[in-house]
């Protein structure tokens, strides 16, 4: 696992999401990705387990920096507006949120 505990499950998460998308949401598609992680970091969240949601909306804001788009816009968006498909954008999702965590 990582060095930051609080979020070794949505590392997890993104990392055999990203992999596999088909076997999460039925084909590979960056916008219901982004749903399925928000529903899980809810309730990560509601179980009182970390602070999932914060750590997404920094990493929204850390993606939007690193990329000189808006900071406020949703991570997936971002991603979205980045690459030129969702395979590309689903393939980088793993790095990009590790080399967040790691710049903190």
């Amino acid at each position: 696992m990582t060095k930051h505990k609080k979020t070794d499950n949505v590392v997890e998460l993104i990392d055999r999401i990203s992999a596999h998308p088909g076997s999460y949401v039925g084909k590979e598609d960056l916008q219901l990705v982004a749903s399925f992680i928000r529903g899980f970091v809810w309730a990560v969240d509601c179980s009182s387990q970390g602070d999932a949601y914060q750590e997404m909306m920094d990493f929204s804001w850390w993606l939007g920096s690193r990329f000189g788009r808006p900071r406020n816009q949703e991570w997936s968006m971002t991603l979205k507006d980045i690459y030129e498909n969702d395979e590309k954008a689903l393939e980088m999702l793993p790095k990009l949120f590790k080399e967040f965590l790691d710049s903190k």
